[in-house]
């Protein structure tokens, strides 16, 4: 974890981990991520009332076609809460089970 004036850094290595955040602060979970595998981070359904997604993007790690790169999805804190935020990385075809891997994170705004 790294945390920015205002914005909280979360990586896989903080699997597990609690955070506790200011209301108007950003959570952004970067993630390995190869797309052309099929296999994409998915943000399980949070809370909206708490948070909302302000931006999921891919950034490519190189110009050559099928590379790896990075997914960053940022949440922002908009109301006082307490709540679990869970991603896998799985491939939309396959049972919702089964995922590749999964970072969870217990979150506290206020």
């Amino acid at each position: 974890m790294r945390a920015m004036s205002g914005e909280t850094i979360i990586t896989e290595a903080d699997d597990g981990a609690s955070f506790h955040i200011s209301l108007g602060d950003l959570l952004t979970f970067t993630l390995p991520e190869t797309p052309t595998t099929g296999y994409r981070w998915e943000l399980e359904p949070a809370d909206s009332d708490c948070f909302a997604v302000v931006n999921d993007s891919f950034e490519p790690g190189g110009m050559q076609p099928g590379v790896s790169g990075t997914r960053r999805i940022s949440l922002r804190a908009k109301d006082v809460c307490s709540t679990q935020i869970v991603l896998h990385l799985r491939r939309a075809w396959d049972p919702e089970k089964i995922a590749l891997r999964v970072v969870s994170v217990k979150i506290d705004a206020n």
